[in-house]
C-alpha cells in the first residue's frame, strides 16, 4: 500500500520539464523573501509611529499598485518578452526594497511602495506565461500546480523568517527581501536565456479563431469576473475568519496559526497528486464549478458548528476548492490566449489576486462589524452560488462555441 502511494507521488512529480522545476525554484526563492509586506502594518505603526489609518492607506496604495502591476506586466511581456520582464522585475524590485527601507515620511513611503508594487507584481504574469512557454500541453496543469506549490511554500517560509528577524531589527526584513529578489533574478538570468519562439502552426490557427484581445473575449472576461468574486470569498479565510476564530470560537493565537497552516499543508500534500490523477479528463470549467461547490460547503460548515473537527473539515473544503479552481483557471486562461496575446491574458488573470486582496478584508470586516459574522458567511454563500451558476452557463457556452467552430 505504501509503495503504491509512493509510486503515485513519484509519477505526479515526474515527467515535468527541467524548465518547469527551475521556474518553480525562482518563485520559491523570491517568495521565501516575502517579509516586508506581511509586516508592513506592524513596521509602520510600531517603528515609524504611523496611525492605523495611515498604515491602512499605505496598504491600500500597495494593493492598487499591485493591480496596475499585474496588467502592466502582462502587457509588457507581449511587447518585450517574458524574460526581460521577469529579470528586471526581480532585480529592480529587490533594489526597491533597499530604497523603501530609507523612506521615513508618509508620502515618501506611499510613493515608493506604489511604484515598488507595480514592479514586483509585474513578475506574476510574466512568470505564468513562461510556464506555458516551457511546458508541454499534457503537462501544463501540473506545471502550474508545481509553480503554485513553490509560491505557497515560499509564502510559508518568508513570514516565518520575517517574524524572527523583526525581533532584532525591522531593517533586516528589507535587506532579506531585497537580497532574495536580486538573487532570484540573477539565477533566472543564469538558467534562462532570452528567446523569441516562432509561432507554431496550431497557435497561428488559434489566432484566427480566438479573440486577439482579452477585452474582446467575453467568455474569458466573464470567467475572470466570476473567479474574482470567488477568490474574494476564499480570501476571507486569511482575513476575517481568523477574527471569527478568536472572537467567537475563542481559539488561541497558536491554534489559529495551526488551523491556517493546514491550508498550505493540504496544498503541498495533495494538489500535485490531485491534478495528476484527474489529468485533462474533466473540462477546466467543470473542475472550477466543483471547486466553487467546495467553497459553499466550507462556509456552510462554519455556520453549523464551532466544533474543532468541523472547522478543520471546513478548512479542508476551502483548500480543495482552491486546488480545483486555481490551476485549472490558469490553464483555461492560457488556452484562451494566443502566443502574441498571452501576456495580456495572464496579466488580467493575475489581477484577480491583487483586486481580491484589496476588496476581501474591507468587505468582510464591514459586513461582520455592521451585522454579524453569520451574515457575512451567508453573503459569501450567496456570492458563490451566483459564481457556480455563472460557470455552468459558461461551460455550456464553451461547448456551443466548439460545435460551431
Amino acid at each position: 500500500m505504501f509503495q503504491k502511494i509512493l509510486s503515485l507521488y513519484k509519477n505526479a512529480y515526474g515527467g515535468l520539464p527541467r524548465s518547469s522545476w527551475l521556474l518553480a525554484t525562482i518563485m520559491l526563492i523570491n517568495r521565501s523573501g516575502s517579509m516586508v509586506i506581511p509586516f508592513i502594518g506592524v513596521y509602520l505603526t510600531q517603528k515609524l509611529k504611523f496611525s492605523l489609518s495611515e498604515a491602512g492607506s499605505i496598504i491600500t496604495v500597495f494593493g492598487t499598485g499591485s493591480v496596475i502591476g499585474a496588467y502592466f506586466g502582462g502587457w509588457l511581456s507581449d511587447k518585450i518578452g517574458n524574460y526581460k520582464v521577469q529579470f528586471w522585475s526581480l532585480v529592480v524590485g529587490g533594489a526597491g526594497f533597499f530604497v523603501l527601507m530609507l523612506m521615513q515620511s508618509f508620502w515618501q513611503i506611499a510613493c515608493c511602495i506604489f511604484f515598488l508594487s507595480i514592479i514586483t507584481e509585474s513578475l506574476r504574469p510574466a512568470n505564468t506565461a513562461s510556464v506555458a512557454d516551457y511546458s508541454t500541453p499534457e503537462n501544463l496543469t501540473r506545471s502550474y500546480a508545481l509553480n503554485r506549490l513553490a509560491t505557497n511554500l515560499g509564502y510559508a517560509i518568508g513570514p516565518t523568517l520575517g517574524g524572527l528577524l523583526a525581533v532584532y531589527d525591522f531593517r533586516y526584513l528589507f535587506l532579506a527581501d531585497g537580497v532574495t529578489c536580486i538573487s532570484a533574478g540573477l539565477l533566472f538570468s543564469y538558467w534562462f536565456k532570452p528567446s523569441r519562439k516562432k509561432h507554431k502552426k496550431q497557435e497561428i490557427l488559434q489566432e484566427s479563431t480566438q479573440a486577439k484581445s482579452p477585452y474582446k473575449d467575453y467568455v474569458f472576461l466573464s470567467a475572470v469576473l466570476l473567479t474574482t468574486i470567488c477568490v474574494i470569498t476564499f480570501f476571507q479565510l486569511f482575513t476575517v475568519i481568523p477574527l471569527y476564530f478568536k472572537q467567537v470560537c475563542l481559539y488561541s493565537e497558536q491554534k489559529i496559526g495551526i488551523l491556517l497552516a493546514l491550508n498550505g499543508l493540504i496544498v503541498a500534500l495533495f494538489e500535485m497528486l490531485t491534478v495528476y490523477i484527474i489529468g485533462e479528463r474533466i473540462p477546466q470549467l467543470r473542475m472550477i464549478t466543483f471547486g466553487v461547490m467546495m467553497m459553499i460547503l466550507a462556509f456552510i460548515l462554519i455556520i453549523i458548528s464551532k466544533n474543532l473537527f468541523i472547522i478543520v473539515l471546513a478548512i479542508a473544503f476551502f483548500t480543495f476548492g482552491e486546488i480545483f479552481i486555481l490551476p485549472y483557471m490558469n490553464v483555461f486562461t492560457i488556452n484562451r490566449s494566443t502566443t502574441s496575446t498571452r501576456g495580456k491574458f495572464v496579466g488580467m488573470y493575475a489581477s484577480i489576486f491583487s483586486i481580491s486582496w484589496v476588496v476581501a478584508p474591507s468587505l468582510g470586516t464591514n459586513i461582520a462589524e455592521q451585522y454579524n459574522f453569520h451574515t457575512l458567511w451567508y453573503t459569501m454563500i450567496a456570492l458563490n452560488i451566483i459564481v457556480f451558476i455563472g460557470f455552468k452557463i459558461l461551460e455550456q457556452q464553451v461547448k456551443v462555441n466548439k460545435k460551431v467552430a
